[in-house]
């Protein structure tokens, strides 16, 4: 009995992922070349903004952008109401679980940097809302943990490493995250993880949109990770 209880169960559980909504893209845009695409549920100013994120974070690095577009990166906008398994480029990840553990099938994925497999990032319709409210309209979009933050500069910059970079960057950040592991530069923080993280997060320091190391901090605490990312973004934000 209860072998069969856990057989439905499965199958239950197989099928409604099999049937999750899949939202097809019906906007699109463009940003250095890099393409831009979100289902109809999200707003239209959101493809704005991201064409002002991609802008900002490669316009010192043309190369960078041209390297990412031959290796076929684009980004994708998750509705504010749906998972990120709503979006067709992420809807074979359901039922699955993403690196820190988090069913992707929630709302606590609502991001994902693209990777040579699989180049397509995304990032979610309310992050480019985080500072007007009147955008967001619920109890868990207005609490969000993440609203302070700025998680399409997190995921779009491991986009950048991973689909951008030479490997003599990647070796030279690696040496500079080893080093800061070493000397454990900022204790406890996420960032501190490896390599691609303390890139994406210090990305996050770098353009001041992250609660857990702020930009003068990281300047100062590593000044070799700085004239790092300064040489790649270009001036502060």
């Amino acid at each position: 009995m209860v072998f069969l209880r856990l057989f439905l169960y499965c199958v239950l559980l197989n099928f409604s992922h099999s049937e999750s909504i899949v939202l097809p893209y019906e906007q699109f845009s463009e940003a250095l070349g890099i393409k831009i695409k979100a289902p109809k549920e999200v707003d239209p100013e959101a493809l704005t903004a991201a064409q002002s994120l991609i802008n900002k974070m490669l316009r010192n690095r043309p190369d960078l952008a041209e390297t990412m577009r031959l290796n076929k990166a684009d980004l994708a906008i998750i509705p504010k109401n749906f998972y990120i398994t709503s979006l067709p480029d992420f809807v074979c990840f359901a039922g699955q679980k993403d690196s820190n553990g988090s069913l992707f099938d929630s709302f606590v994925v609502r991001g994902q940097g693209g990777v040579v497999s699989h180049p397509t990032t995304a990032t979610s319709e309310e992050n480019f809302f985080r500072k007007r409210p009147e955008k967001l309209r619920s109890d868990r979009l207005l609490n969000d943990g993440f609203r302070c933050e700025d998680i399409a500069v997190h995921e779009f910059a491991h986009a950048i490493m991973n689909l951008g970079f030479s490997k003599l960057e990647k070796d030279q950040w690696n040496e500079i995250y080893l080093k800061a592991k070493e000397q454990n530069t900022f204790p406890n923080a996420f960032a501190m993880k490896n390599a691609d993280e303390y890139w994406a997060e210090l990305s996050q320091s770098f353009f001041g949109v992250n609660n857990e190391i702020n930009d003068k901090d990281f300047r100062s605490k590593d000044p070799q990770a700085y004239l790092f990312l300064k040489a790649v973004y270009g001036q502060d934000n």
